[in-house]
This record gives structure tokens, sequence and C-alpha cells, in this order.
């Protein structure tokens, strides 16, 4: 019985690394690529994850052997990680303020060397802490530097529980249905495993595909619209749109041009969980006609104001024509449902960022 016991949670820990697998697949944008047993238990094209799932509870010590493990794979294997952004060993033990692991994250490189060249050996991590310490300080520091650590994650019961609620699969309105599509899901993962044992990878343009097809299945006739919450989106630094300068020119607020930006990255991202299931991308696109044809007419009723001759008034009437089209919220997409506000507003945007509309008010 023993036995059997560890052969279980041998067998859910590769499971849980799977759910891990999952949530990355689901969380990634498009043209990218999720690994698996191949560069770490878990890795993108930037970052590279280990995965240590316990049951019950438990601390990582300053001489847990999860995290010199990790530390030493790390360092024999350099080069292969040498194009990796991030490293991360991502566990579901917590962490105590007497651990040298305690505000890890926080720490300068040359500070994570110093809590790591503290600590002795014992005969747990003897072969790891000796490899570990061959090297030299320079390549610790860059290699430390990487290496953060996610702890206290949930366990593998709790993972399931939180990908079902996941936002890439809320078109699914039945909790059955939902934990049928995940082990659809873990299915295909493991797939790609069997049918290419020396590379396990996950082409995510191929994952979305293949999601859409199972979706389609759970999600006939209406589609509940995707929302995505301001927290999920993410500016990049030096990401500047044609209709974030368009609004300035016009002399929009600040705080009005940064809700813009807001609404349009959470359309575009709404968009994207749209195209990864069930909705066509052609009804995406004729409501973006639509949309269009109605920014047109409005921005047509303003066309006094090319002959006002006064600057100052021609900028007001380009934000009054702006706001108008940014008011428009009676339109509908095929099998679609429950279209959130800043959907309409954010595809408003997308449009000026394609150069199909200009907000200010100009003589063509």
């Amino acid at each position: 019985m023993p036995e059997r016991t560890d052969a279980t949670k041998n067998i859910l820990g590769i499971e849980y690394q799977k759910l891990i697998s999952l949530e990355y697949c689901l969380d990634s944008p498009p043209n990218k690529t999720v690994y698996i047993e191949y560069y770490g238990d878990v890795a993108t094209d930037n970052e590279s994850v280990e995965v240590k799932h316990h049951f019950g509870k438990g601390n990582l010590s300053s001489k847990h052997i999860d995290f010199w493990k990790t530390l030493y794979n790390l360092v024999d294997d350099r080069l292969a990680y040498d194009a990796f952004d991030s490293l991360k060993l991502h566990t579901t033990q917590s962490i105590k303020p007497d651990s040298i692991f305690y505000g890890w994250n926080t720490l300068e490189a040359s500070e994570k060397l110093s809590r790591i060249k503290g600590i002795e050996s014992n005969e747990t991590i003897s072969t790891q802490h000796s490899r570990i310490m061959s090297e030299s300080d320079e390549i610790l520091k860059e290699i430390l530097g990487k290496l953060t650590i996610d702890s206290s994650q949930p366990k593998v019961e709790e993972k399931l529980d939180s990908l079902l609620s996941h936002s890439g699969i809320q078109f699914i309105t039945s909790a059955y249905d939902k934990a049928d599509f995940i082990e659809k899901m873990i299915g295909y993962i493991t797939t790609k495993a069997i049918r290419n044992p020396n590379c396990w990878e996950v082409n995510i343009n191929d994952f979305r595909d293949n999601n859409a097809r199972f979706l389609r299945k759970y999600t006939q006739g209406v589609t509940a619209f995707p929302v995505t919450k301001i927290e999920e989106v993410n500016r990049g630094i030096d990401q500047k749109f044609l209709f974030e300068k368009q609004m300035h020119s016009v002399g929009f607020t600040v705080r009005k041009i940064d809700r813009a930006v807001n609404n349009y990255l959470r359309a575009d991202n709404s968009k994207l969980k749209m195209l990864s299931t069930s909705v066509p991308p052609e009804t995406i696109d004729n409501f973006t006609s639509e949309l269009l044809d109605l920014l047109l007419e409005t921005k047509e009723s303003y066309e006094d104001y090319f002959e006002s001759g006064e600057f100052a008034c021609v900028k007001k009437a380009s934000r009054d024509m702006y706001d108008k089209c940014l008011d428009i919220k009676d339109l509908t997409m095929d099998g679609v449902s429950g279209i959130h506000g800043y959907y309409f507003q954010g595809s408003v945007h997308g449009i000026v960022q394609a150069e199909y509309f200009c907000i200010p008010i100009v003589e063509s």
C-alpha cells in the first residue's frame, strides 16, 4: 500500500506539471511555444520554470533539496539556460523568515550569492553544494540575478480548480463541461509528448486552433463575452499608439487618454480570447466594419467646422465628435452576448490605430 501511495503522488506530480503547462498555454500570446521537460520543467521563449509539488504543509528551508537541485541544474547546464531572461522555481512550499530565501525576489544578485555562500553543506545537498561552489562568483551572480522563487503556490487540486475558472474558458457555462474541456486539453498536451518524445513542446497557434474546435462543442448558440480585467493588460514601456497621439493633438486630458489606452488593450485581449474559441474571425470583422460606418457618419455631421477657420473651435469639435463616437453602444455581434462598454470604446481606438479613421477634423 505505501508503494501505491508513493506512486500516485509521483504521478500527480507529473500531472501538476501538465496543469502548469496548460496555464502557460492558455496565457500565452500567439506565435509562441511552450516547452515541457526540455529547458526545465516548463519553459517559454524567455522563461524557464522548475516545478516542485508537495502534499501537505512544508517549508523551503535554507538547505531544502528542491532549491539546491534547481540551482545545480542551472549551473551544470548553464549554456542551455543563457538565452532565458527569467529563471523560476515554482513551489508549493512556503518560506519562513529564518530561511535564506525569505525576501529572495527583492535581493540583488550579490546578496543572493552571499546568502548561498553562507550555507554549509550536509549529506542531503552535498553533491549539489559542491558543484555550485566550484563555479565562479561572476557566473553564479549572473544566474542568481535571473532566479526568482514563486512560493506557496496552489497544490494540484487547487491548481485544477483555478484553471476551471480561467478566463480562457469562461465561454463554457457548465461546471461539468469545463472539467471535460480541461481533461481534453491535458490529453492534448500529453499527446504532444507521445508524438515527439525527443522534444515535448506545444505550438500555441496549433493549441488555439485545437481549443476552438473543442470549445464549439460546449458553446453552441450564444457565447458570453470574454471579459478582460484591467489588471490583465500591461502597456509596454516603449509602446506608443496613433490614437493616443491624435487624442493629445486635439486636447484630450491625460486621464482620458490613459483610459483610452487601457480600453484599447483590454478590447484587443478580449478579441484574442474570442478568436481562440468559437467566435469566427468574420463575425468580429463584421462588427468592426459596422462600427467604422457609424464613426464615419458621426464625423460627417461635424463637416461644418471645416470652414470655421478657428483652430481652437476645430479642436473642440474634434473632441466632441470623438466623444460621440465613443458613446456608440447599440451594435451587436452575432452569437456573442453581454459585450462590455470598454470593448466598444477600445474597438473605436483600434480603428484609429489601423488608420481607417482620423480624430482631428481636417478637410480631406
